[in-house]
């Protein structure tokens, strides 16, 4: 999800796992320009890693880039609306939790945005149902059977997101900012 310098060659990511959670692992070397990897791992890009328990932090040994997310991290508008359910994501996670329904759903929520066109509108409710399944998912969310099918399924695609009309939009954003804001984002 994210990463920083570390050291005069190495890099600090925050990786969100199916099988672990969100963990912190060290790339040993992975600013060098000869690194493996260097340029399979960005911030904001899907792989599936290789990872050894260290001391402190979990080593990286190996990455393969999922080539299907490029769809969304070479689209600037993709992009962004990917990073601010990730902002959401990093924020709320706190330690190593395995959250198999979680990660399930947001990749499928990520194979969906890679695979469509959707119009602004459209990207725009991607996010709002994105935020409200993580915050669901993370107990933050109330029940409110306005917006249940939305945020209890699991379901990605133009169909599922059409019932955010602009009724259940506003009570979905009023919604939204209250669970914002009792998770103290």
């Amino acid at each position: 999800m994210a990463s920083q310098p570390s050291g005069e060659a190495s890099r600090l990511f925050k990786i969100f796992t199916r099988e672990l959670g969100l963990v912190t692992a060290i790339g040993q070397g992975a600013r060098k320009n000869h690194s493996k990897l260097r340029y399979h791992l960005r911030d904001l890009g899907v792989a599936e890693v290789a990872l050894i328990r260290g001391r402190e932090y979990w080593r990286l040994t190996g990455v393969a880039e999922q080539i299907w997310a490029n769809d969304i991290f070479n689209n600037p508008t993709k992009r962004q609306a990917a990073a601010k359910v990730f902002f959401v994501l990093n924020r709320l996670i706190h330690g190593e939790e395995k959250s198999l329904a979680l990660f399930d759903n947001l990749q499928a929520g990520l194979l969906f945005l890679a695979s469509t066109n959707l119009q602004t509108r459209d990207l725009a409710r991607w996010i709002m149902v994105a935020e409200m399944r993580v915050l669901r998912h993370l107990g933050y969310w109330p029940d409110e059977p306005a917006v249940a099918s939305l945020v209890n399924g699991v379901d990605w695609s133009e169909e599922a997101l059409a019932p955010l009309n602009a009724v259940t939009m506003t009570r979905a954003l009023s919604l939204l900012q209250q669970a914002l804001n009792h998770s103290h984002l």
